[in-house]
């Protein structure tokens, strides 16, 4: 699955808390990998200086490498600002036909597209990641189980 994290670009909770779900999922053994868009854009995205594409290449690149890493079988987590329905419709074809799952800390702004999880820019990190995990468990991404 791909796992999504947005919001304004002023708040960071969304990168604490992509980086605590990976770290949580990582100690119960799933094979999860969280990168942060800034990182994309200064590695993947390093070449890109045409400012008119660079929002759409960067989305479709991010796209594509959600589908290389789902389609292993690994949790793929990102946090991306100021994301739009339609970008959001563009990561959801390109990562087709695994699901993404989307989380929106602070204020929504996607009136065009459905969040899974809407969680305030003031929740606990502990307590939004076990949100967040909760919801994975009920869409059946991670299971809780014991043999």
């Amino acid at each position: 699955k791909f796992v999504v994290f947005t919001g304004t670009e002023e708040d960071s909770t969304k990168e604490v808390l992509a980086a605590g779900l990976e770290l949580r999922l990582l100690s119960h053994g799933f094979k999860v990998y969280f990168l942060p868009t800034a990182n994309l854009i200064k590695g993947l995205d390093v070449d890109l200086t045409n400012q008119t594409e660079i929002r759409e290449e960067h989305i479709r690149r991010l796209g594509e490498l959600a589908r290389i890493l789902t389609d292993s079988g690994q949790i793929f987590i990102t946090s991306i600002s100021n994301v739009d329905g339609y970008d959001l419709h563009t990561l959801e074809l390109l990562n087709k036909p695994n699901e993404i799952v989307v989380i929106n800390v602070g204020e929504n702004r996607l009136d065009d597209y459905e969040v899974n999880l809407s969680l305030d820019e003031s929740v606990g990190i502990e307590e939004g990641i076990t949100k967040v995990c909760d919801l994975l468990k009920e869409k059946k991404v991670i299971l809780d189980y014991s043999i």
